[in-house]
Order: C-alpha cells, then structure tokens, then sequence
C-alpha cells in the first residue's frame, strides 16, 4: 500500500507559539502495513501546551518505533495472525495514551504550570483500524 500524508498548522493570532504537533510513522508486520498517525492541539488558554502537544506525540512515535522493533521478528511471531498482533497494539497503544496524560499531568505538577492537549490517534494494521481520541 502506498502511504501519501502531510500536514499544515498555523500558530494561530495572538500566539506566542504553534501548539500543535503531529506523527506519522508507518512499517511492516508480517507483511501487513502499520501505521499510526496523530494530532495534537495544545490547549490555547494553557501557556505550556506546546510542551504538553509535542510530548505526546512524540511519545506514541516512540511507542511505535519500539512496537515495529519488537514484531518486526517474524519468527517469534510466524503463528501469529495479524488479528491478534492487532488487538495488542491496539491495547498497548491505549495504555500508552494513559501514560502520556499522566506524565504531562505530573510534569505540570512539577514544573508548576498549566499544560494540555487534545489528541486524535489512528491505528492501522492491515485492513483493521482504530481511532482513539481524548
């Protein structure tokens, strides 16, 4: 399957700084593409939400790199169908959101200042696909 993607964001008026954040990384699995793309807005009225956006989404690339390391060793998972390896980096991938809104949540706790994002997350494996949003 051929991948075509971009992006375009604006900083927005009145906007110290951009906000917002995206990815877009995409592999193999048992010969079956991955992919997973996301968007993160900064929440506006927080001052540290470029912080907040561009963790996020760097995180699920991390999270993603590590995930097509992992399966990318086709022997381990031979007998493994593409339905089940989809199911785990479906939940993993859950997990990890719920990570990433604890860390920011505990950064800002630390550093002392407000920070937020929204994000939007499609997971392709295959023909099968999810979306989680927060």
């Amino acid at each position: 399957m051929k991948l075509i993607y971009g992006y375009c964001c604006e900083q927005g008026i009145g906007r110290l700084k951009n906000q917002d954040a995206m990815i877009f990384k995409s592999g193999i699995v048992l010969k079956n593409d991955v992919c997973v793309a996301a968007v993160c807005d900064g929440v506006g009225s927080f001052d540290g939400s470029e912080f907040a956006s561009g963790f996020v989404a760097d995180f699920i690339g991390e999270w993603f790199d590590f995930i097509i390391n992992e399966y990318g060793n086709i022997e381990n998972h031979k007998r493994r169908v593409i339905n089940i390896i989809y199911e785990e980096l479906k939940n993993s991938l859950r997990e990890k959101l719920w990570l990433a809104h604890k860390i920011v949540y505990d950064e800002t706790e630390i550093r002392n200042f407000d920070a937020g994002t929204t994000v939007c997350v499609m997971l392709v494996v295959g023909r099968l696909y999810c979306i989680y949003r927060a």
